[in-house]
Order: C-alpha cells, then structure tokens, then sequence
C-alpha cells in the first residue's frame, strides 16, 4: 500500500511540475501555491519527489516551504502590509492549454495584471509560459 501512494504521489508530482531538475529548482525554496479549480483538492506538501526514496525523506515538504493562498490580489495585499523589502515576481500563465479538458484562464489574466504593477515583474503568458523560460 505504502509503495502505491509513493508512485502515484511521485507522478503527480512530474505531472505538476514537469521541468528538467525540478528537485534542484525548487530545494530550499518557498512556494506559493494559487490552486485553481481541482488543484485546490491536491495537498501538495503530501506530494513526493522521488520515489526511491524512504517516504519521509522524499515528500516535497521536505525540500520546499509551501505556503498557499486563495487568489493572488490577496496575496500581493498581504505582501504589502508585511511592508516587504525585496518586492519582485516571476509569473507564468498559460491561458490557453492544448488540452481542451482545461479552462483557460482569463480572469487570472486580468487579476495578474491589474496587481503586479507594485513589482519589479516578468509576466510570462501564452506561448511564453514554457517549461524553458520558467
């Protein structure tokens, strides 16, 4: 039974975050997770990155501090009464996806882009939002 979780923990996690040295990127990070529509069903601190790893050593809360928001205008407005000093954002959004089981998201469009401008900002969108640019 533990093996089964370890395998499709570790799927999930390739299929969320599908990049060349995904682990590398995001060790000792902090990762704030916006889920959308499913993925609000995910608890992505129970994601595991590898399975040939021992359980415990492979879950992505032990290579990542995650932390979760429900849209991102709160969590820009939650930055600012923290008053932070490094103010910067990296964004990718692809709006459109090849599959057509997915919504585009077009309202996050417009939300990213009406509370990004207190930020020194990349906003990566469409065609731009690739494994390669991120």
């Amino acid at each position: 039974m533990m093996q089964f979780y370890l395998k499709k923990a570790t799927e999930l996690f390739y299929q969320l975050f599908p990049f060349k040295d995904n682990t590398k990127l995001i060790d000792n990070k902090r990762m704030q997770i916006i889920p959308d529509r499913k993925l609000h069903n995910i608890p992505f601190e129970a994601l595991t990155t590898s399975n040939k790893d021992n359980l415990i050593d492979s879950y992505l809360l032990k290579k990542a501090e995650i932390y979760y928001q429900y849209t991102f205008s709160l969590s820009i407005h939650h930055m600012n009464l923290k008053n932070y000093q490094h103010q910067s954002f990296v964004g990718f959004l692809p709006i459109e996806f090849n599959a057509k089981s997915l919504p585009t998201l077009t309202k996050e469009f417009t939300e990213i882009n009406s509370t990004v401008s207190n930020f020194n900002n990349e906003i990566y969108t469409y065609n731009q939002a690739t494994k390669n640019n991120f």
